[in-house]
Parts: C-alpha cells; structure tokens; sequence
C-alpha cells in the first residue's frame, strides 16, 4: 500500500466514527479568529481539562496559539454554516454568526450547544498535528441540540420514536428485546413449553397461572402482546 493510499483509508476509517464540532476562537489584534474542530475531547475533572488536535498546516493557529484565553464552542445542530465557514480557508468565518468576547479575549458562539472559557496548558507534538492541552476556566451548556460530524459530512441527531424502538427489526436489540425475551421464556415455562415454542399468552398455562406482577407490566409497555409477536 502506497502511502497516498494509506492516508486515504485512513481518512476513510477515521470519518466512521461520529464526533462533535467545535469552534475554537479568540480576539485577535482585536477581530475574532477561530478554527472547527472535530477533535475536541475531555481529559481530566481535576484540574479541568480538555484538548483539540490542530494541524500543522492550519495558517489560523499560529495566531491563535499565544492567546491569553480560547473560546471552545460546541456547534448547535442549527450552527452546520458556521462549520463550513469555520473549516474553510479564506472565507470570512464570521460572517452572519452571532458571537460575544470575554475581557480576557475568548470567543464564544451563541446559542451553541455547550461552551468552555479555556487557556492553553500544553502543545503536545503528534506527528502532523498538536495535541493543545487546555484548562478550563469557566463553562455553560445551552439547549440545542449538538452539530454532528460523520463519514465527512454534517448530520444531526435523530430521537427514535416508540413505535421504531418496538418495530420488528428493533424488539430484540437493547433493553427492550431483553425485556420481550424475558417475558416470553416465563409465559413459556408457565404454560408448559419449551423455550422455543410459540404458544402460550400471559395468562399462563395450566391452572390459570399469571405472570408476575413486574413482567406483565413489561409486557403492558410494549415488551410483547399476548401472541408473543409485541405490539
């Protein structure tokens, strides 16, 4: 494998794991200034700490760098235009973004997701990137929802209804399909059946013997029907 080829499975495997996006900006000579990040992470409760990887070739950091204090703002779903315009070189980032500054000179993006008031730590070299060490010196969280970064693209967050976590492709995934499982095995096992027989309700079997209290309510919520085929 050549190594254009590597950089590019690379890209591609490292684009397949989701992430946030963040802004990391300051006043600069009295103008804001700021990059999108993908790489920001937590590191530490005690002291706070968190960190962004910046490349070497990003021509915005080297004025970034010696700040007094970074602005890092968490992007909102509704804030993808100030991703793109963040990311891309030569464009005027801020345009048409509602921001505010610190007295020590972050940058902040209102109505973003979260927002941390940070002074740089550390640089760390690692290989064509600096790991930025940064300690937190204040911090909020707003009420949109975050700005997702997945397979090079921007996405959103979407909340699964009932009616998708209790369709047929779902019912055996997660806690829901443990609970249907272990409804089923005990209308079984009280109706006389093997584990892999069908028949039964949660009447029980033999003797009008019911499902317990806490299973039926299980099974009330969705976990199954009487049929065992769930609702």
């Amino acid at each position: 494998m050549t190594a254009t080829h590597e950089h590019a499975e690379l890209r591609r495997v490292f684009a397949a794991y989701p992430t946030g996006v963040a802004a990391v900006a300051a006043l600069v000579e009295g103008r804001p200034a700021g990059i999108a990040a993908s790489s920001f992470v937590s590191v530490s409760l005690d002291p706070p700490l968190v960190s962004v990887c910046v490349a070497h070739t990003s021509t915005t950091w080297p004025a970034l760098r010696n700040v007094r204090r970074l602005g890092i703002s968490v992007l909102g779903a509704h804030q993808e235009l100030a991703g793109h315009n963040l990311g891309t070189r030569g464009s005027e980032r801020f345009a048409a973004v509602s921001w505010r500054a610190t007295g020590d000179g972050a940058v902040m993006l209102r109505g973003a997701s979260a927002w941390l008031d940070c002074s740089i730590e550390r640089h760390i070299p690692a290989g064509d990137h600096d790991i930025v060490l940064l300690r937190v010196h204040d911090l909020g969280v707003g009420d949109a929802p975050p700005l997702v970064f997945h397979g090079s693209r921007f996405r959103q967050l979407q909340a699964r209804t009932w009616r998708e976590d209790t369709a047929p492709g779902q019912r055996r995934r997660g806690f829901l399909g443990w609970c249907q499982r272990v409804v089923q095995v005990h209308v079984r096992r009280r109706a006389g059946g093997r584990p892999g027989d069908r028949s039964g309700g949660l009447a029980g079997g033999p003797g009008g013997r019911a499902v317990p209290d806490h299973l039926g309510r299980l099974a009330d919520c969705g976990a199954m029907d009487p049929g065992g085929t769930g609702r």
